[in-house]
């Protein structure tokens, strides 16, 4: 997200900008969309493109982690390769490997273990250098996994390193 200047003159209030371009502003106590000053001038273009020095455009790195998440939903490993760096590294709950190879050989392990994907993008964020992503992964139809994915970025605009942590849902034992 990035924060928006505020005009002299008005209210103190911290504004944000989330991925879609919407202005988010801290009011009673919370964030909320689209509450921003009359005086504030309105953005028309959509989300920043503009690359941080030496990092791909924020919208680039959204559009490759959803490419990423789409094709390890489809089990698509030949999709999967040309996003990744030489030199990627994987982490998770379970495992780590470094370099490309390693990464595809335990991907393609998981696609194995599994007959179907569902994976539900609950949200992402902007990081310096990367994108987070939180997740809801739905495997065979029966298990439900929370993720959060951290992905880094190398100049060249393809995936550094992944590091996923698993957590739990909202829903109570009940499952409401």
């Amino acid at each position: 997200m990035k924060r928006t200047a505020e005009p002299s003159g008005t209210r103190s209030q911290c504004c944000l900008m989330d991925l879609m371009g919407r202005r988010l502003c801290w009011r009673e106590g919370r964030f909320r969309l689209g509450v921003i000053p009359r005086a504030w001038p309105r953005r028309s273009s959509g989300p920043s493109t503009t690359a941080l020095q030496g990092q791909p455009a924020m919208t680039d790195g959204f559009e490759l982690v959803r490419a990423y998440l789409a094709a390890y939903a489809a089990r698509d490993l030949a999709a999967i390769e040309p996003l990744l760096a030489d030199a990627v590294t994987l982490r998770d709950w379970k495992i780590r490997v470094a370099g490309k190879a390693a990464a595809l050989a335990e991907t393609r392990r998981n696609f194995d273990a599994v007959s179907t994907l569902d994976i539900e993008v609950l949200a992402l964020f902007a990081r310096e250098r990367g994108v987070a992503a939180e997740l809801r992964i739905d495997v065979d139809g029966r298990d439900t996994l929370h993720v959060v994915d951290l992905f880094d970025l190398d100049a060249s605009g393809r995936i550094a390193a992944i590091r996923a942590f698993i957590g739990r849902g909202d829903e109570d034992e009940a499952g409401t």
